[in-house]
């Protein structure tokens, strides 16, 4: 069986969700950004004269970094929010190497119709946001 692994991890640059904090008279300003980490493996097999049983499997994994500032000018208190994410997978035939274009125009086509899930995961994470301040404030007197 030939296989091919590829895996990768790219981070979006446009916060897929905002929200304020108002801590202690404090505001926190808090962004969720997406990591999107895909595999694709080639399966089965493509003897030379006759027609081939290859087929891509890809599966990504849609993880939330949640980033708490106090401005613009602090630096971020950055963290990965617990969980497994969202993951979306599918099939295509052919080799993964041929068929990459095609794959992550999939991916991204499922992450967009996600976006409601991928939304609410952020926003249920609101109510650790107190918590987390409270020990960052706590780990920075010391």
């Amino acid at each position: 069986m030939l296989s091919l692994v590829i895996a990768t991890a790219v981070a979006a640059s446009a916060p897929v969700h905002q929200t304020t904090v108002d801590h202690e008279g404090v505001t926190y300003h808090v962004n969720y950004r997406q990591t999107v980490t895909t595999k694709m493996r080639t399966i089965g097999i493509s003897p030379g004269s006759r027609p081939g049983n290859q087929r891509c499997v890809w599966s990504a994994t849609v993880q939330l970094d949640r980033e708490i500032r106090r401005d613009r000018d602090t630096a971020p208190l950055v963290r990965r929010l617990a969980g497994d994410g969202h993951r979306v997978e599918g099939q295509v035939p052919g080799r993964c190497a041929g068929r990459r274009d095609y794959v992550e125009t999939q991916i991204a086509t499922s992450i967009e119709k996600a976006r409601d899930k991928i939304t609410a995961m952020a926003e249920a994470d609101r109510a650790n946001l107190p918590g987390e301040i409270r020990a960052a404030q706590a780990l920075a007197m010391r």
